[in-house]
């Protein structure tokens, strides 16, 4: 495998996965460096919007997600009491498709390599350095050594990415003020509607 590329996106999350499928289409040379070693397993992110469906169909992938997932027409947004009618979009996809997000990074993922897209995992970015007329990422004293070199360098990896601080970039913003947990659990007997709100009296899907 050549070390050398047009781009290198550092993060192999949804976003990451996609921006690589978009630039192998336009005959870019581009690998996703990931630090896992293992697709996430947790649901984490759990719905896919319309519009970004209709971005899929444009690719004609959009039905890979509908086939995994679950059409939701209609609910809440952020727990307030009034509904939301999604049904009332024109569009090929009004409603919210449930998908856990280890699926939907399985699909992305699919689709990268069906393009020709580097994916290696088990890769820890710990060095970005520009030069002249390219830019070096790596780590030679990780578990995994290796170093790469590309014309460019995307940064994928999260709210303490790597790639933003080599940059320069900083991230504005106010510290956490709450603490949440997600938790996915399988019921011995669920509900008739399988999703609610505990601290309101409506349930979702209505």
């Amino acid at each position: 495998m050549s070390d050398e590329f047009d781009v290198v996106i550092v993060g192999g999350g949804p976003v990451g996965l996609w921006l690589a499928c978009e630039l192998a289409l336009a005959k870019v040379k581009v690998a996703v460096l990931e630090r896992r070693i293992e697709r996430v397993t947790q649901s984490r992110a759990l719905g896919i919007q319309g519009r970004t469906l209709e971005v899929f169909a444009l690719r004609g992938v959009a039905d890979r997600f509908v086939r995994r997932g679950r059409t939701i027409p209609a609910g809440h947004f952020g727990g307030l009491a009034t509904p939301l009618d999604l049904s009332v979009f024109e569009t090929r996809f009004p409603f919210v498709l449930l998908l856990p997000q280890a699926v939907t990074e399985q699909l992305l993922e699919e689709r990268a390599l069906e393009l020709g897209v580097v994916i290696l995992r088990g890769h820890v970015v710990q060095t970005v350095h520009a030069r002249e007329d390219e830019v070096v990422v790596g780590d030679l004293s990780g578990a995994i050594a290796f170093q790469l070199s590309a014309r460019y360098v995307v940064g994928a990896d999260g709210g303490r990415s790597v790639v933003r601080r080599a940059a320069g970039i900083g991230f504005s913003g106010h510290p956490a003020r709450l603490t949440m947990m997600l938790a996915d659990a399988v019921l011995d007997a669920p509900p008739a509607k399988p999703i609610f709100w505990p601290r309101r009296k409506y349930a979702w899907p209505p």
